[in-house]
């Protein structure tokens, strides 16, 4: 159906109506980036709305800079502190009332607007944990060591945008308590497809709790809820040289979506129910 000039023109108006904001927000930023005359503020200083939101959609960040572009907004470095994905870098903007801008090109040249820098991940990493520096160094050791250590280099490295990698293989935890081994970045990002139940993995049932993990030195844990594992995080805290994995006490009860429940015998079987899920 061919259309007419008249329809086209209403289907672009609306077009425009919709991402006006995003379009002036971009040239916003862009006008941000390019000012010569930015200074230095105090994160006090930014507007309270600014402070809220940097708190609550990025509190898995700290603040390296804030600037402000006189009569344009302001521009905030956050750089990641948990997680994987730790040390990544990224810009917030703000309009001069403190208005979150919508960055959806990156500007800022790291690339990565907000990418991952807001993201709340549904496991976390087992320490310790090696992570290599852009300039090679080398940082491990339990989880307050390793944030304080990396913290510390990018303090010495302010111009440094490029994250730290991760040295594989690690092991993450649910909050359901399921432990999983990855083995790559491949493997990174398929966990975190599951975070967003996108196709890997995607589970139609949960477990039954109690459940039991089996330690490394033979103690066992038990887990009474869903995100009832910091004992587990709390034993590898206590026991940094300690690389093998815990396991799952089986047998173990799972229930399924509607309501029927099988028992598991073994982690193969874990494995081979969570693939049927797939194909539902």
């Amino acid at each position: 159906m061919k259309l007419s000039f008249f329809s086209v023109l209403a289907f672009a108006v609306l077009f425009l109506s919709s991402c006006g904001d995003d379009f002036a927000d971009m040239k916003l930023i862009k006008q941000i980036e390019r000012a010569s005359d930015k200074e230095t503020v105090a994160l006090d200083e930014l507007p309270n709305s600014s402070q809220t939101l940097l708190t609550e959609d990025f509190s898995e960040n700290y603040v390296e800079t804030a600037e402000l572009a006189p009569e344009l907004g302001y521009r905030v470095g956050i750089r990641r502190e948990v997680g994987s994905q730790m040390g990544e870098h990224a810009y917030v903007y703000f309009d001069i009332d403190g208005r979150e801008l919508e960055n959806r090109r990156g500007h800022g040249g790291d690339g990565e607007g907000r990418h991952g820098c807001n993201r709340h991940e549904c496991f976390e990493l087992i320490f310790p944990l090696t992570f290599v520096m852009p300039d090679g160094t080398v940082i491990s050791g339990d989880a307050e060591t390793v944030r304080a250590d990396i913290r510390a280099w990018y303090e010495a490295n302010p111009e440094m945008r490029e994250k730290p990698s991760l040295e594989f293989p690690v092991d993450i935890i649910y909050h359901d308590g399921t432990i999983v081994s990855i083995e790559d970045e491949r493997d990174m990002r398929r966990a975190y497809r599951y975070c967003k139940r996108e196709g890997w993995e995607k589970k139609c049932f949960d477990k039954v709790f109690p459940l039991t993990v089996n330690m490394p030195d033979g103690t066992e844990i038990t887990m009474s809820e869903e995100g009832d594992w910091q004992a587990v995080k709390d034993w590898y805290e206590a026991n940094p040289d300690e690389e093998e994995k815990p396991t799952l006490q089986y047998p173990v009860d799972i229930i399924y979506d509607d309501g029927t429940v099988v028992t598991i015998e073994s982690e193969e079987d874990i494995r081979s129910a969570l693939e049927a899920c797939k194909d539902e």
